[in-house]
């Protein structure tokens, strides 16, 4: 099959796939390369985190664990340890690129949920990969954890004044990058989970964002669908 039938074949399985049951594109690979990624300390710390609405736009339903829990933003760490030459045993500590987002409850360090993220810069703007690093009651379950999978997300930050904002790149935007504007990515599209995931390398993937990031027409990243803006607990 050439190209061009390929395509034309893709893109009708997608129209006749309909909604999606979920708001944010996924993808199986990160959404950066080890080259790009680059580190904040301004954003370590705790946050509360409020909804940014878009008058005429479908907003994401964020629910109280998001928006109620307070945001705390840690750089990981790896602990290795050493021997030297003499044969003497000791312990590093060495910073990860990676950052820890726990979802606190209110007034206390009980966690609810964990993210990894991953900020990365593409033609001076700045951008976070998220994934899930811990999902409640999963990991006492092997079968629960066997039938998990991890996915990334993608959402550029900006800031207004010194407060981040992110916005999610959306399922809704995509799927029209693909169908109207003959946008080049890799997907499949999961009927059993009714999801769109983009399955590109991290090389596709950072390519598709320096050709389609920052270009409205393609990605209008005020309009999308969840969108949050931090403000820093003292």
């Amino acid at each position: 099959m050439n190209k061009g039938k390929w395509l034309l074949w893709a893109l009708v399985i997608l129209l006749f796939a309909g909604c999606s049951d979920f708001v944010l594109i996924c993808s199986l690979n990160p959404f950066y390369q080890q080259k790009d990624v680059v580190h904040l300390p301004a954003i370590e710390g705790k946050w509360s985190v409020r909804p940014i609405t878009c008058k005429g736009k479908k907003e994401a339903t964020w629910r109280n664990s998001d928006t109620a829990s307070i945001w705390r933003f840690r750089r990981e760490t790896q602990v290795e340890h050493l021997k030297s030459s003499t044969g003497k045993d000791s312990v590093a500590t060495r910073l990860l690129d990676s950052y820890r987002i726990d979802f606190l409850e209110g007034g206390s360090d009980t966690v609810r949920y964990r993210f990894i993220a991953v900020f990365f810069r593409i033609d001076g703007n700045l951008f976070a990969d998220f994934m899930p690093a811990d999902i409640s009651g999963l990991e006492r379950s092997f079968f629960a954890k066997e039938g998990f999978l991890r996915v990334h997300t993608l959402a550029r930050l900006t800031y207004d004044g010194n407060l981040p904002r992110f916005s999610w790149l959306s399922y809704d935007t995509v799927k029209e990058m693909l169908e109207k504007k003959r946008a080049r990515l890799s997907y499949r599209w999961a009927g059993s989970s009714n999801r769109l995931l983009l399955t590109g390398t991290p090389e596709e993937l950072t390519s598709a964002i320096h050709r389609y990031g920052n270009q409205p027409r393609y990605i209008d990243w005020d309009k999308q669908d969840a969108r949050l803006q931090l403000k820093p607990i003292k």
